[in-house]
């Protein structure tokens, strides 16, 4: 099977008063001409304004062309990013590397497998942090 990388790596920080980061390797999804007609042109220009910012932001902008989920890898679509299209199988590793933009307000972060054709999770998060990262003590993490 062929799966995004940028999709299959989805990490997720969900609030304004949560931790703000950028997936930089593997090239995460971006923005495009699907993006724009599905979340609209108004969100696709709030998410691209600040890609560590909350997404929050866009969602107050949304008008009726809004028709994606931009919790979701941000609303970017599979069809803006045939590029970035990997095999992958069952048991390898995914190395990935985070920008920790704004970490001095630690937040919800996850791992999650996302079925291209539906643009849904598959099963449960492979890996969550409740309070990610926390500069102070924060869980256990394994991203030495």
């Amino acid at each position: 099977m062929k799966y995004s990388l940028a999709s299959l790596v989805s990490l997720a920080a969900l609030s304004g008063v949560q931790s703000h980061a950028v997936m930089q390797t593997p090239v995460p999804r971006g923005t495009g001409p699907k993006q724009v007609e599905r979340c609209g042109a108004i969100v696709t220009a709030v998410l691209q304004r600040d890609l560590a910012g909350p997404i929050e932001n866009a969602m107050s902008a949304a008008d009726a062309n809004y028709k994606c989920n931009a919790y979701l890898c941000r609303g970017y679509q599979y069809e803006d990013n045939e590029d970035n299209v990997h095999a992958v199988k069952a048991g390898d590793v995914l190395t990935f590397h985070i920008d920790l933009v704004a970490g001095h307000h630690p937040g919800y972060a996850n791992v999650s497998v996302v079925d291209l054709a539906s643009n849904k999770i598959i099963g449960d998060e492979l890996v969550s942090w409740a309070n990610w990262p926390d500069s102070t003590s924060g869980p256990p993490r394994n991203d030495s």
